[in-house]
């Protein structure tokens, strides 16, 4: 069962770990995730996503978590996030592209 987020929670711009499990999350929060510059874990894990989130502009963010999700393919400026060290996204049509994920992870 999925739930779904209130854009409330998009003020809260000192908060540094965000686990959204089961909870539906649209495109358009994900950008709107921005605002939280302090941010460093990030859970999305069965949220129904199906493209890489730009989370670009979250400069602190050290680990990414998108697990059982639909993504099938992680752009190239996902390289930008320099902080990054732990990215999952097992449970996606990515996965099983490890080439892929191992090349982007040596560029970074």
């Amino acid at each position: 069962m999925l739930f779904f987020l209130n854009d409330s929670l998009f003020t809260l711009s000192s908060i540094e770990y965000l686990a959204l499990s089961d909870i539906c999350i649209s495109s358009l929060q994900i950008g709107q995730m921005c605002s939280m510059k302090e941010l460093k874990c990030l859970k999305m894990i069965n949220s129904s996503i199906k493209e890489f989130p730009m989370v670009d502009c979250m400069q602190n963010l050290s680990v990414l978590m998108l697990c059982e999700n639909n993504i099938s393919s992680i752009p190239i400026e996902a390289r930008i996030l320099k902080q990054l060290s732990f990215l999952d996204v097992s449970g996606n049509p990515i996965a099983k592209n490890k080439k892929f994920i191992e090349e982007l992870w040596m560029k970074n």
